[in-house]
């Protein structure tokens, strides 16, 4: 909320009385998107008299003010701007009405805005209404403004919000995320005590007695003790509310006693909280929290409350430098854990269809029972029949099989018997899927509580980028990208073709893996994977040998010299085509091709 509205009008409060008389000395810049001004009684020979610094900062991804006790200016890489400024007094602090602007107003008709617009912020100086020189000139829309455009007059009245329909962020724009998520949460806990307020009415209704409503009247207590705020506001906010909740049931009894509550009272019940959210947004309470993963100044109660500040210079310096210290780090880590969330949906999701349809296969009739059903029925089948009814002696009751009519009855059944056949390798490959998915989202669980856990940037970028956690494209399993089998417990990769060599060998085979290829021909590169603590068995390396033989140009000879050394001594070197490398030691062994 260092951006919101609601924010810089306590900032603007805060800098008046110190900055109000002071003279704009100088201006500078020494660092990227980053403006320096000093303002101070009067300029010395040698430094400022009581000089007051304002550092903003106005990148795309991060705009604030600090207000550094003291900045030195470096001697070189530093460029003066705004010099048609100096010393001018500071006549105002200026906060437009509605917006995400504060402006710094001098002498001689200037104004120093700063345009707080997220990935648009700027710096734009006035002269009277025009605009005459900007921070940022690749924003060039910005030299169209005009200073009396600025403030925004919005209705926030409740006739507004109705004519909204209800949706508060129609009339208040200057809400922002924070607000609106805490008013999210607010709603839903003031419509689950409203919800259940109904329920007891429709029951009192339906048994014939005259509902009093009182549990409506106790949704204050509800909200109360689950809203965030200290016993002071909550005292206060309670009994509001309570006022409130009598007014409604004021207004459901004169409906009647034989109607449900009007259709309102929950919007009456927001309304009310949007109105003690915009008293807590005046409070001179600043938080600095961690939402989202991301250090957050806010004026409500969200996310882990860190520390509390009542000024909010001190505030937004401490808010300043908690978002440099720990604020790129938690930027990195929140978007990898946001990718990774999104790769554990999408598993669940597969695997929630993938389960669904084993089900499905599972309940419905089996292909290869029909198969069997017709088998046993050869003689009761008219020729060229399309459907035909039969006893099901599964399940002792008539069922209706559905036939080609250009097939005898014989064929019919030969076609279900095909079905069957492809139905089980579906069910197969559906089994070997889940599994992958399963053991995928387990990885990925397993990540998302490693990322959580890192502290040094450049720890998590490495872990990021060693296991592939850098985009949201699905985590591919090896056994979903090669040829693979299983011998004694030990995994067998085959590669398809010479790129998919490649992609073994160089990103899929650790140093202590076996690596095997048939001597002296064209074949598939094969990677038996290594056991910690454990050598590979002499019956593994041959049942591999034999599989690197058969996908090799020798697959049709009686015997087949293969190739087999540990995965360290085989080298790619830069220009070589693809599917070949160098090796620097080897072992022959002579098997018979064999395939899976």
């Amino acid at each position: 909320m260092h951006q919101n509205y609601h924010f810089l009008k306590h900032l603007t409060e805060a800098l008046r009385p110190l900055t109000k008389g002071l003279k704009f000395m100088e201006c500078f810049s020494q660092e990227k998107d980053e403006l320096v001004i000093v303002l101070a009684q009067a300029r010395g020979k040698n430094n400022y008299y009581r000089p007051f610094f304002i550092r903003a900062m106005l990148r795309p991804d991060f705009a604030c003010f600090n207000f550094p006790d003291e900045f030195n200016r470096a001697r070189q890489n530093s460029v003066d701007l705004f010099e048609n400024l100096y010393d001018l007094e500071v006549m105002e602090i200026r906060q437009f009405h509605n917006e995400r602007a504060l402006g710094i107003v001098l002498e001689k008709n200037f104004t120093l805005v700063f345009k707080l617009f997220g990935n648009r912020s700027n710096a734009v100086l006035f002269e009277n209404d025009q605009v005459i020189d900007l921070f940022h000139n690749k924003l060039a829309s910005d030299n169209t403004l005009k200073l009396s455009q600025l403030d925004r007059s919005l209705d926030q009245s409740w006739k507004a919000y109705q004519a909204a329909n209800y949706d508060h962020r129609k009339i208040f724009p200057t809400f922002g995320k924070e607000v609106n998520a805490y008013l999210e949460k607010q709603f839903t806990l003031v419509g689950a005590g409203l919800a259940s307020a109904l329920e007891s009415a429709q029951t009192q209704i339906d048994i014939g007695i005259k509902p009093t409503f009182d549990s409506i009247g106790n949704i204050a207590e509800v909200y109360s003790q689950d809203r965030e705020v200290n016993s002071r506001e909550i005292g206060a906010e309670a009994k509001d509310i309570r006022a409130d909740a009598k007014d409604i049931d004021a207004d459901v009894k004169e409906i009647g006693a034989d109607a449900r509550p009007a259709p309102t009272t929950e919007t009456k019940q927001r309304w009310q909280i949007i109105q003690h959210t915009l008293a807590l947004l005046s409070d001179t309470t600043f938080r600095i929290t961690l939402w989202n993963h991301q250090p957050t100044l806010s004026l409500v109660p969200l996310g882990e409350v860190v520390r509390e500040h009542t000024d909010p210079i001190i505030a937004l310096n401490d808010f300043y430098t908690t978002y440099n210290r720990i604020g790129v780090i938690a930027k990195e880590k929140s978007e990898a854990l946001k990718v990774i969330q999104k790769r554990i949906q999408r598993t669940e999701h597969y695997l929630e269809e993938a389960f669904q349809k084993l089900l499905d296969i599972d309940s419905n009739i089996k292909n290869e029972e029909i198969g069997h059903i017709l088998m046993a029925n050869l003689h009761q089948i008219p020729e060229r029949a399309e459907r035909v009814t039969l006893f099901d002696f599964y399940r002792n009751q008539d069922i209706d099989i559905k036939l080609k009519s250009d097939l005898t009855p014989q064929r019919n059944a030969e076609s279900y018997y095909r079905k069957s056949k492809n139905e089980r390798i579906e069910i197969e490959k559906l089994q070997e899927n889940i599994a992958l998915r399963e053991d995928e989202l387990q990885e990925l669980k397993n990540h998302l509580s490693t990322i959580e856990a890192f502290e040094s940037l450049k720890l998590l970028r490495k872990y990021l980028k060693n296991n592939n956690l850098l985009s949201d494209a699905p985590i591919v399993s090896p056994t979903q990208l090669f040829k693979h089998t299983e011998f004694e417990g030990y995994v067998i990769l085959i590669g398809k073709n010479a790129k998919n060599n490649d992609l073994l060998t160089k990103k899929y085979a650790y140093k202590e893996d076996l690596w095997l290829h048939a001597r002296d021909v064209a074949g598939s590169h094969v990677v038996v994977k290594y056991k910690a603590g454990k050598k590979i068995p002499n019956s593994v390396v041959e049942r591999a040998a034999q599989i690197a033989a058969w996908y090799s140009k020798r697959r049709n000879e009686t015997l087949c010299p293969v190739i087999v050394t540990p995965k360290k001594f085989v080298r790619k070197p830069k220009g070589l085509p693809e599917g070949e490398v160098i090796l620097d030691k080897e072992e022959v062994v002579m098997v018979q091709p064999r395939g899976l």
